[in-house]
């Protein structure tokens, strides 16, 4: 009898049984997978003995090779609803014959970082998802129950990383009878789809009589990769500038995502200073740098004020920072590498509802690209995960975002966080207006956008800038100086022939006298 088997001698949880237990575990004496799952039997779930000697099995398995970045302790149901443990390992490359022959003896699932099943792709791919849009009610009741249990569903279940609402669910997706049907729901994205964490609860099937739909799928911030436009050298982060604003304080300043400037400390020190930061706490770290095509930094300017919040009830939650221009004053409202497209109006789409009408973005990766909005209203939320940190901490959440599908391949991508999203006015200006910020991206080709309007009132203002206005000045400038300088030259043309006629009026004086 192994000394495992000891704690089953009387098929009961016995003080005896336990006490064996916590001795192999602090001898670091690990049963192997079938033990492992009667004591799971014997003991239950919740017993924090389970809890203790999976993680201090998980603990094992992460030794095992500097590629495994995380392992998650769960428990899965098997056909015969009997439940067992399973350990989720997140790596960041590829695992050799070797590494998984030393982790073998444990039942696994190797999760690559940033790698989902492609469910909740063939899902918004689907036509029924794509023609099959939600009716204002529909949304409003869905919107509204993700407002009420967003909060409590995050804080009990760390790996959720999406929760958005759906038209459609996805039914036994991967297998012979997989199916996509019309029924509202709420879409619950999480890390391994039917691996439960060892210390949480499964979801309920539903929330106020509303579906839901679990699909594997994250949400991360876009970013984080070299030959951006516009970063922080000394923090390395990279992202897209989006737009312009004459702040009342700061003057002429540039916006883009907090997450484009700073760093994960600063990020935190965000969230814990009232979710406001300004300068000159920023110091040494402030200095925000253009990135050319030979990806030189070149300062162009210092960060100044930056606000982060969650968004509550009918609230949209924002990452923004902005930063003052000291160099290379902008004209007019061109984009980087594109020459069909202006922003001069500076004008933003105030209305909550987003028409049915396509939207574009122009980001320093993808460039110009466009989409649709999926609901017309902000309602879906996110919350990114940072495996760099420690294990399983989420550093941004964000309540009330708008989710934009892309005609093509891609709306965006790493690098263009912060890209201002436009649509075209219906009216006979047929110009464009700003609706949102790229905030970043979903693993099924979705981009996350946040509301425009609220971002804007963050910092005071109503408006980007006006360039027609401020070329109309400086126009109207120009012509001023012009009238002003030809006065002056008619001026100094009438004083030289009034001179001129007065010496000719004295010379023919003299000549008389």
């Amino acid at each position: 009898m192994s000394n495992w088997e000891q704690c089953f001698s009387d098929d009961s949880a016995s003080a005896s049984a336990r006490k064996i237990a916590d001795r192999l575990i602090k001898s670091r004496d690990f049963p192997k997978q079938h033990t492992l799952n009667k004591l799971y039997q014997l003991f239950g779930r919740k017993d924090k003995l389970i809890t203790t000697l999976c993680i201090e099995i998980g603990t094992v398995i992460k030794n095992k090779s500097a590629k495994i970045v995380q392992v998650i302790p769960s428990y899965y149901q098997e056909s015969d609803h009997c439940e067992k443990i399973i350990f989720v390992i997140c790596t960041k490359a590829s695992l050799s014959q070797t590494e998984l022959g030393t982790i073998k003896q444990y039942t696994h699932k190797i999760r690559p970082i940033g790698k989902y099943s492609l469910e909740g792709k063939t899902v918004v791919q689907n036509k029924l998802f794509i023609e099959q849009n939600l009716s204002l009610k529909e949304l409003e009741n869905l919107k509204k129950c993700i407002n009420k249990h967003a909060d409590t569903l995050l804080s009990k279940h760390r790996h959720l990383s999406v929760i958005a609402p759906s038209p459609v669910r996805s039914r036994q997706y991967g297998t012979s009878k997989a199916c996509i049907i019309r029924e509202p729901c709420i879409a619950l994205f999480i890390h391994t789809k039917n691996c439960i964490p060892i210390d949480e609860e499964p979801f309920n099937d539903n929330y106020e009589g509303i579906p839901i739909d679990v699909r594997e799928g994250g949400f991360m911030t876009h970013g984080l990769e070299m030959g951006c436009r516009i970063g922080s050298t000394p923090n390395n982060t990279v992202g897209t500038l989006g737009g312009f604003i004459e702040h009342p304080t700061y003057g002429l300043c540039g916006l883009t995502c907090a997450h484009v400037l700073l760093n994960d400390t600063f990020i935190h020190e965000l969230k814990e200073n009232g979710s406001i930061k300004k300068w000159p706490t920023f110091h040494p770290y402030q200095d925000v740098t253009l990135l050319g095509d030979d990806d030189e930094p070149y300062v162009i300017g210092r960060l100044v004020h930056a606000v982060y919040t969650q968004g509550v009830s009918d609230e949209s939650g924002m990452e923004v920072a902005l930063f003052q221009i000291q160099r290379q004053h902008p004209n007019s409202g061109i984009f980087h590498g594109n020459v069909d497209m202006r922003f001069n109006s500076g004008k933003s789409h105030e209305v909550s509802v987003i028409d049915d009408v396509p939207v574009v973005k122009l980001g320093s990766t993808t460039h110009k690209t466009i989409g649709r909005v999926i609901m017309k209203e902000p309602a879906i939320t996110v919350r990114t995960k940072e495996f760099h940190l420690k294990a399983g901490s989420h550093i941004i959440t964000l309540h009330n975002q708008l989710e934009v599908i892309p005609d093509g391949s891609k709306f965006s991508d790493c690098g263009d966080s912060g890209s201002l999203v436009f649509m075209k006015r219906s009216d006979e200006d047929n110009e464009y207006i700003c609706v949102g910020m790229v905030e970043g991206g979903t693993n099924y080709g979705t981009s996350i956008v946040t509301p425009i309007t609220p971002i804007l009132q963050a910092f005071g203002v109503g408006s980007f800038k006006n360039f027609e206005t401020a070329n109309l000045s400086k126009d109207l400038k120009n012509v001023e100086t012009r009238i002003t300088n030809t006065i002056e030259s008619l001026e100094s043309q009438m004083d030289k022939r009034f001179s001129a006629v007065m010496d000719k009026l004295n010379e023919m004086r003299n000549n008389i006298t």
